[in-house]
């Protein structure tokens, strides 16, 4: 993870005491797939983990695409796949 060791700064309308308090991780599609599907079982086992140890940033547009991988590639139904997010 970058670290930022300049000076503080005000961002928006909310003060920031250091850029490292913004820093989250984020998560991409592939990694909640394999989280979800479970189909390689050491991919799933790290995607998992990464979901479980912190807290983590899913884009819109992930979960926009997460919906149509499992519609489309697993042959999910709407429901499996709610249910799949909800977890």
């Amino acid at each position: 993870m970058l670290k930022y060791d300049g000076p503080k700064v005000a961002v928006s309308h909310l003060r920031v005491t250091d850029y490292k308090d913004l820093a989250m991780r984020a998560i991409d599609t592939d990694a909640l797939v394999r989280a979800i599907v479970n189909d390689d079982t050491a991919q799933s086992e790290r995607a998992v983990a990464l979901l479980t140890v912190a807290e983590v940033f899913i884009p819109v547009t992930v979960m926009l695409e997460l919906k149509r991988v499992l519609r489309s590639r697993y042959a999910f139904t709407p429901k499996v796949v709610a249910q799949a997010i909800a977890k």
